[in-house]
């Protein structure tokens, strides 16, 4: 049976007791951490002193897990500068490191950030290489790297989602199904190509065109959820569904707690639905 867990980049307080004090209180188990070079306490960012220490015994004092780490730095810089992905891949390879002081094999990455699409041929170029080269590093390190196809990103449909994971055969899938749905597809043709690559989930609804996207609460965008949990029981996935909120950001329930609540309410009433 797949356990809920949330994504606690969008649980708002500035304190890393507060954040996953209240993901405990909610009734999560397991938590999905931010690893990027921002401030905040929630960020696993290995450049600031004893920031990975403390997370690591924030999670062990209450009693709760790390899902997964989500690394969504961008493999591919949106002008190409090769400066700019060296330092992104040795921040990404900082991060293997600090997911084995956390307790967790997972982190997840993205193709590039959402500011500015690089060049097709170019950018898959690099991402090509990027990836080649961040897979030995993970498999060094003891980790598992997956990639999390994403709206408006060089990886974020069928096709592209295919294409590259025809090419890496090793690489594994952050399955989320809003960005398919985003792109107006269905992602349960994603669970019944790639179920047995997928090492962590997200539970987020969304609703397209991909150019005017949305991202929704759970049952409010097109994302169709009973055939989903359907799918995922055939897979006999027993890894994490992340909720990730972000309907506050596109006009929704403007309180993320509530709507985090909300979306865990709703993801629970499906899987006790469909547990036999």
């Amino acid at each position: 049976m797949a356990e809920l867990g949330v994504t606690v980049l969008h649980i708002p307080y500035a304190s890393a007791l507060q954040v996953l004090s209240t993901a405990k209180e909610m009734g999560f188990k397991s938590v999905e951490l931010p690893a990027f070079n921002w401030p905040g306490e929630t960020m696993v960012n290995p450049n600031v002193t004893g920031r990975v220490a403390h997370l690591a015994s924030l999670v062990q004092n209450l009693g709760i897990r790390v899902s997964s780490l989500q690394c969504h730095v961008g493999l591919v810089d949106s002008g190409l500068s090769e400066t700019v992905t060296r330092q992104r891949m040795e921040f990404i390879k900082s991060v293997f490191e600090a997911a084995s002081r956390l307790k967790t094999d997972v982190v997840h990455v993205i193709a590039n950030r959402l500011e500015k699409l690089p060049p097709e041929r170019e950018g898959w170029k690099v991402l090509r290489r990027v990836l080649t080269a961040l897979l030995r590093a993970a498999e060094r390190q003891g980790v598992t790297l997956a990639l999390e196809p994403c709206v408006k990103t060089l990886v974020h449909d069928k096709a592209t989602t295919f294409k590259l994971f025809d090419e890496f055969k090793e690489l594994k899938l952050n399955f989320d199904p809003s960005h398919f749905a985003c792109a107006s597809e269905k992602p349960t043709e994603v669970l019944g190509a790639l179920g047995d690559r997928i090492v962590h989930m997200h539970a987020k609804d969304g609703v397209g065109p991909i150019e005017v996207f949305r991202f929704t609460p759970l049952g409010e965008g097109s994302v169709d959820w009973l055939s989903l949990v359907r799918h995922i029981k055939q897979m006999s996935y027993r890894g994490v569904i992340s909720i990730e909120y972000e309907g506050y950001l596109f006009g929704f329930e403007k309180d993320p707690l509530k709507g985090i609540a909300q979306d865990k309410r709703f993801m629970e009433a499906l899987l006790r639905e469909n547990s036999t």
